[in-house]
Order: C-alpha cells, then sequence, then structure tokens
C-alpha cells in the first residue's frame, strides 16, 4: 500500500469505526415515506454506504480482508433485524441485504485495485 496508508492507519481506523457508528444510527431512525422517492434510491444508499465500510475496512486490516467482508455482511444482515423488531417504521428487506452485498463486493474490489496500483506504482518507483 501507499506509504501514506500505512502512516495514517489510526486515522483510516477512525474513519472506519466512525462509519459504523453513524451507518447504525441512520439505519435505525424512523423513514419517512415520500410520494416522489426515486425508485431504488435507498438501495443505491446501501451498496455506497457498504462499498465505503467494507473499503476503509480493508484499508485498516489489509491482512484480514475476508473477516471485514464477513464482518460487513454480518453486521448488514444484523441491522436488518433491529430494524424489524424496533417500532420506528423500518422492516427487514432482503433486497436491502443484496444491495449490502453488491456494495461489499463493490468496496472489497477497490481496495484490491488500489493495492494493485499503489504495489504496481512503488515497484516502478524502485
Amino acid at each position: 500500500m501507499l506509504l501514506w496508508f500505512q502512516n495514517n492507519i489510526k486515522i483510516i481506523r477512525f474513519f472506519f469505526y466512525s462509519s459504523l457508528f453513524v451507518l447504525f444510527i441512520l439505519t435505525q431512525i424512523p423513514s419517512i415515506e415520500t410520494e416522489h422517492k426515486i425508485k431504488h434510491t435507498d438501495k443505491l444508499v446501501h451498496c455506497i454506504a457498504f462499498a465505503s465500510i467494507t473499503l476503509l475496512g480493508a484499508m485498516s486490516y489489509s491482512n484480514k480482508k475476508t473477516n471485514i467482508v464477513l464482518l460487513s455482511f454480518l453486521y448488514g444482515i444484523t441491522i436488518e433485524i433491529i430494524q424489524d423488531v424496533l417500532p420506528f417504521n423500518r422492516h427487514f428487506e432482503y433486497n436491502d441485504i443484496i444491495a449490502d452485498s453488491i456494495g461489499i463486493l463493490m468496496g472489497l474490489t477497490a481496495y484490491l485495485l488500489i493495492q494493485k496500483y499503489t504495489n504496481s506504482f512503488e515497484n516502478h518507483s524502485s
């Protein structure tokens, strides 16, 4: 990885854990139904959110990428279960889990591409 990532691992981990916390809070806020809601916008948000936490998690713990992917997946399922249990006009949705999973794969792919690019850049610089 780039030297910057290695030198700033605490900052990356701070953003990783902060994003987990913020994501959890946002997913527990009561939803507001709107008449003019753009179809499937929430699924796009799920993809982006889980791509972000997976990318930050993989950058934070590069030697534990498999664990990050599994924990991200379980985190998404846990959020859905909690939403179904709490009385905040939120419900368990399988499509949310699919969107989370797509986001996780996007985040992992982004991490692997960054790693490949930075490794090849470092090899050419030497």
